[in-house]
């Protein structure tokens, strides 16, 4: 019976913490935050998802991993490409705001995911990725 207990116990904690939102520290006061999540599915033949946040890699994410930065309020450029195969970028441009949490998710081209929408402005669109709404 404990076993059952234990092992129930387990199943119901790894449900919650798949079901939940990740939610990393609130930004540094007057900073702005950017949490990337990889959602869409994986594409063997492309990689991981290669994020640059003005023109430097910060992470390389696989299906369902997250990232976040707290950056410096102004305008931003966010771009993604594969790891393996790394021809073309998905790029967009934005002001972001002080005390501002911009969530945004990851979808392989071809893939149905959220609709980027907003002050976004997309500068190339191009490569095996691209950005959406994040949850």
């Amino acid at each position: 019976m404990r076993q059952l207990f234990t092992l129930s116990f387990l199943l119901l904690s790894a449900c919650g913490s798949i079901l939940s939102v990740y939610e990393p520290p609130p930004p540094k006061p007057g900073m702005s935050q950017i949490i990337f999540r990889h959602a869409g599915n994986s594409l063997p033949w492309v990689g991981s998802a290669v994020i640059e946040i003005n023109g430097e890699k910060v992470a390389s994410l696989g299906t369902q991993e997250h990232y976040y930065q707290d950056i410096k309020p102004g305008h931003t450029i966010l771009s993604v490409t594969g790891s393996w195969i790394g021809v073309g970028h998905h790029t967009i441009e934005f002001d972001a705001q002080a005390d501002t949490i911009y969530r945004l998710s990851i979808w392989g081209y071809g893939e149905s995911g959220t609709v980027l929408s907003g002050d976004y402005k997309v500068t190339e669109a191009a490569g095996p990725f691209r950005f959406g709404k994040g949850n």
